[in-house]
């Protein structure tokens, strides 16, 4: 409602001076005095003068606080000038390390973020010294042509850095005629910072894989993978009834089968593949855990994803398999939502026993 009001209203309801009409561009806003009809010449001069960022942020200084608090605007934090940028905050170099052309090269190639930075100080400093040449004539002329494609050229660049896919703007490239990858890429889409990265939940002791139907296993039953067993480790503790087959374990020793990979004894941790395994297994006592792989019957938590409801994680007993997918008997796929045509599935197994 405010908009259209705005729109209509040809006199300042506060000055009595004329309005113009403003249209959005795709690095800044246009004025346009062409319905307007100028009783002194020499304001109709002045009001033909380029309309630039400066002039704006000096026209929202002039709301008031009510004005911004009806755009849903708390004036003592946000005031609606602070939307044209003044300062421009750098990112640091380990949001943008240099890349190594080579290996064993000294040269070394720039990020995208750091080569656009180099070009928004190369062209402030034009700016700089255009408006230094030509300080005495802005006043009563406004901006050269010379100093407009300066101011020009600077706001394509810091708005190229922040967001290079904006519609109605040609893209900043590189000189191997790629799009110059922009902060707002970084961060949107599957790949970005924000789904790929912050979101992303990697756990340890999971394993993920396709899945394929086998009929001759049990409805509580999941076929794992030899390699996926030999890689997942159960931390067992040692009691009177299980120490004759943890030291069975640890006598097989590491990346096979019914193995064990370590045992942690009084907060130290010893890898059976660097110990005497006949020794290590002599010396187990009530109260040391051992790392050891996945057998037979261990219970694990099967996923597939997108997980709607209970059904999409449940429990089932573990069949060490050969081959490298996952095995599941048809009849239980439907609570998972699973077919066979490449759906992958992930494992979870409980490190607490």
């Amino acid at each position: 409602m405010a908009t259209t009001l705005g729109k209509t209203k040809k006199i300042c309801l506060v000055c009595g001076g004329k309005q113009p009409t403003y249209f959005r561009m795709s690095l800044g806003i246009r004025c346009d005095w062409s319905k307007v009809v100028f009783d002194d010449p020499e304001e109709a001069m002045y009001c033909q003068r380029p309309f630039t960022s400066a002039e704006i942020r000096l026209i929202l200084r002039h709301m008031s606080d009510e004005a911004c608090t009806l755009l849903a605007l708390n004036p003592r934090s946000t005031r609606p000038e602070n939307f044209v940028l003044t300062l421009l905050v750098v990112p640091p170099p380990i949001v943008r390390p240099s890349i190594t052309i080579s290996e064993g090269s000294r040269a070394r190639g720039q990020d995208d973020l750091t080569s656009k930075l180099s070009d928004i100080v190369k062209v402030n400093l034009q700016v700089k010294n255009v408006l230094e040449r030509e300080s005495a004539s802005i006043p009563r002329l406004g901006l050269s042509l010379s100093a407009q494609q300066a101011v020009s050229d600077l706001a394509f660049h810091v708005s190229t850095f922040m967001n290079n896919d904006l519609r109605g703007q040609r893209q900043s490239m590189q000189r191997s005629g790629l799009p110059t990858k922009s902060i707002t890429s970084r961060l949107k889409g599957k790949e970005g910072r924000i789904r790929g990265s912050l979101m992303g939940k990697r756990v340890n002791f999971s394993a993920r894989s396709v899945v394929s139907p086998d009929s001759q296993m049990d409805i509580d039953q999941v076929g794992i993978p030899f390699q996926v067993a030999t890689k997942l480790t159960i931390p067992e503790r040692v009691t009177d009834w299980n120490v004759d087959r943890l030291r069975s374990c640890i006598r097989i020793g590491p990346d096979a089968l019914s193995g064990a990979h370590s045992v942690i004894r009084r907060g130290a941790t010893t890898l059976l593949e660097f110990a005497d395994k006949e020794r290590e297994s002599k010396m187990l006592r009530t109260g040391d855990v051992v790392e050891r792989y996945l057998i037979n019957d261990d219970v694990v938590l099967f996923n597939r994803q997108p997980s709607l409801h209970k059904g999409s994680m449940m429990a089932y007993r573990v069949r060490l398999m050969p081959h490298k997918t996952f095995r599941l008997n048809m009849a239980v796929t439907l609570p998972l939502n699973a077919d066979c045509d490449g759906d992958s599935l992930q494992i979870y197994k409980h490190t607490d026993i």
